[in-house]
């Protein structure tokens, strides 16, 4: 609960920094953390979000196992892994986003409204329902996410069947093999979160290959920029590039506009 409060004060913050901006790509961020932090959720959205928690809670209620292969903090490197066990429950728990960030998510995708929307680490879905859902109500809009563990995957598209979001698909492997894939399936990129092998280089690698393939404005959403110094690295690195704008550090998550908005 204060860790919520803390983070919608930043949200909140954040957003009266960006309001006076002028323009337009940087209103839509602070719209987007200002009704995110309030929970200012319409009617169709909060029906939306009625359906996704309640999936959320039953995964995270469950003892079943799912194996996922043991890559570490390189969660999608080139090389072999092993295989780890892992309830359902605890998965859900630790890696899922929470319903906040979630909610905030959301609220980028029907601020932007986004074409070809691009995820790194689908790992049960959740997010890829609230980007999804985001999508379904804007009538218009696809979603790729790229997961590592075909168990987790397997898991996330029984959710996406039972939302009935057919506008969000899966790919199975480490980034580094079918990043391209998506890429080329998407065309240029409108939106993407990158929530996955959260090290230095290959964050700075995926951000540089998904902004050579984005279209002006894209917004660019990157996850646990504080979780280690190199981390913390990367998202200044992101942050300073040639051709960001509005780069916003909520803590847990760094967001920004890429291409001239």
């Amino acid at each position: 609960m204060l860790k919520d409060l803390y983070f919608r004060h930043l949200m909140k913050r954040q957003a009266g920094r960006l309001a006076g901006c002028g323009e337009a790509a940087g209103l839509g961020l602070s719209r987007a953390m200002r009704s995110a932090a309030a929970g200012a959720f319409s009617a169709e959205e909060h029906e939306w979000i009625g359906r996704i928690e309640p999936i959320r809670r039953e995964m995270e209620a469950s003892s079943a196992e799912v194996r996922q292969p043991d890559w570490g903090a390189t969660s999608c490197g080139g090389v072999e892994p092993g295989a780890i066990t892992r309830i359902v429950g605890e998965v859900c728990r630790s890696a899922s986003k929470p319903k906040l960030w979630a909610g905030f998510l959301l609220k980028l995708v029907r601020e932007f409204r986004p074409g070809s929307c691009l995820e790194l680490g689908t790992c049960l879905g959740v997010s890829a329902c609230y980007e999804g859902a985001g999508l379904h109500m804007n009538g218009a809009g696809r979603l790729v996410t790229l997961e590592g563990a075909p168990e987790f995957a397997e898991i996330a598209r029984a959710n996406f069947q039972r939302l009935g979001l057919s506008n969000v698909s899966v790919i199975t492997g480490p980034f580094q093999k079918t990043l391209g894939e998506a890429l080329d399936q998407l065309g240029p990129i409108d939106y993407a979160f990158i929530d996955g092998h959260h090290q230095e280089a290959p964050t700075i690698e995926y951000f540089r290959k998904i902004s050579a393939r984005a279209n002006p404005g894209a917004v660019l959403v990157f996850d646990d920029i504080n979780w280690s110094d190199g981390m913390k690295r990367a998202w200044r690195s992101v942050a300073s590039s040639p051709g960001v704008f509005y780069p916003v550090n909520l803590h847990t998550l760094g967001v920004c506009i890429y291409g001239n908005p």
